[in-house]
């Protein structure tokens, strides 16, 4: 295969892989967050504002780590500093 072929299977498996990993793990933390955030107000009712206020920034904030790893992905996609290095 001819170096630009690999080049460019290579950067989609590296732009994929850490995309894939960090929407799994988001998925993850985020259920737990709302799994335990729902037993909060089970058990105290009274406190339900606060906790679903902390519970809402808390699945922000796990998302804004998955965007972070998706705009890394699309720079390795469309904008991959490394390309012209190799290929000038």
């Amino acid at each position: 295969m001819e170096g630009k072929v690999l080049f460019g299977i290579f950067t989609m498996l590296a732009a994929s892989f850490p995309l894939s990993l960090a929407a799994i793990g988001a998925a993850i933390g985020q259920g737990n967050v709302i799994a335990k955030g729902l037993e909060g107000m089970a058990r105290n009712p009274e406190a339900s504002g606060d906790i679903r206020t902390n519970m809402i920034l808390g699945v922000v904030l796990i998302e804004a780590l998955v965007l972070y790893v998706l705009l890394i992905s699309l720079l390795l996609l469309f904008a991959n500093p490394v390309y012209t290095r190799i290929f000038g």
